[in-house]
């Protein structure tokens, strides 16, 4: 939502910008509304995300499409699950390659976005830190209380195993290694706002294992919880 703001701001060309205006253009109900979209109080829907698109990227052509589609795939992170989440990043991930500005320094590393996407890695993560850890996605998803398809908890198991954070022995046991380590810089921002988001993404990730450890079953019921989902970088 940022960057289509700023996107909004460069299109005026110097003159007055108007939040009540892009509010406006973008068929939402009231500039409170927007703010409350920009404060991660309400999300910003597709439909309303590529309208708002069209018209700040107006004319014809690859460039303007391409970017119509990037903000309603951006704008569905939010709402999308599973495969579908999984398909959108993927779609997201692809238009940044082929349309985004060609930069010397890696933009974000993409396998580290998937990581943070895909919360079922980090659970099954922890789960191998148990002596009585399988490698086994049935005994997995038993053992998650919100449960993932075999299908994706075996995609994830097979996953922090490509990364090395999931050592498998030769007798078929399995274990946890150690934490991942990221490089990210904010996908659409200035590349100067990378150690922000490095710092950020290391915060959620240490959240996120507190979090998840609450979500295995041997955890009441009562001090479990999943609504860590976000990175949220405070422009200054």
């Amino acid at each position: 939502m940022i960057a289509l703001v700023d996107a909004a701001r460069a299109r005026g060309d110097g003159m007055r910008f108007s939040l009540t205006a892009l509010a406006q253009r973008a068929g939402l109900r009231s500039r409170g509304h927007f703010h409350q979209i920009l404060g991660g109080k309400k999300p910003l829907l597709p439909a309303k995300a590529r309208s708002l698109a069209g018209w700040l990227f107006g004319g014809e052509g690859d460039r303007r499409t391409a970017a119509v589609r990037y903000f309603e795939l951006l704008a569905s992170q939010d709402l999308l699950v599973g495969a579908q989440a999984a398909a959108a990043l993927d779609e997201l991930l692809d238009l940044r390659r082929r349309h985004g500005p060609q930069v010397s320094q890696p933009r974000h590393d993409p396998d580290a976005l998937r990581y943070l996407a895909r919360w079922h890695l980090l659970p099954i993560r922890e789960l191998a830190g148990l002596v009585e850890f399988r490698a086994d996605p049935r005994w997995i998803r038993e053992r998650l209380w919100h449960r993932p398809t075999l299908e994706s908890a075996q995609a994830c198991l097979d996953t922090l195993v490509a990364i090395g954070d999931i050592a498998v022995a030769p007798d078929g046991t399995a274990h946890q290694v150690g934490a991942r380590e990221f490089t990210l810089t904010h996908d659409l921002t200035e590349a100067g706002y990378g150690p922000q988001v490095r710092t950020a993404a290391g915060e959620l990730h240490r959240g996120a294992l507190d979090v998840v450890k609450a979500s295995i079953e041997a955890v009441p019921s009562a001090e479990r919880h999943l609504d860590l989902k976000f990175i949220r970088v405070e422009r200054s």
